[in-house]
């Protein structure tokens, strides 16, 4: 059994700390609805996915477009995309289209 004493302060909080439970690391599914929390109180949209061994979050801010993937092991993804917000009209969506049905 650990002791406190006097001789290392630091040490005796941590194994305090640690016996509470409020050392360990976090686990992914922690740092998942941490990352969640704080997208909601920035107000920011997103919307979550499932893909193989992960669970992506896509968010939307003003030009950008992330796609942020946690995976079971703990370890994070994050692909950002940046537009320049160039317009188009309904021929571009028909083009696109046409273009991705033919992939």
């Amino acid at each position: 059994m650990n002791h406190v004493s006097a001789d290392d302060p630091q040490r005796d909080a941590k194994l305090i700390l640690a016996a509470a439970g409020y050392l360990t690391p976090p686990t992914s599914f922690g740092k998942l609805l941490d990352f969640l929390d704080r997208l909601e109180k920035a107000k920011v949209w997103y919307r979550l996915e499932h893909l193989r061994d992960s669970v992506m979050i896509l968010l939307s801010i003003p030009g950008e477009h992330w796609e942020v993937e946690f995976f079971e092991d703990g370890h994070v993804e994050i692909e950002r995309f940046i537009g320049q917000g160039v317009g188009g009209d309904e021929s571009d969506l028909e083009r696109m289209l046409t273009e991705q049905a033919a992939e």
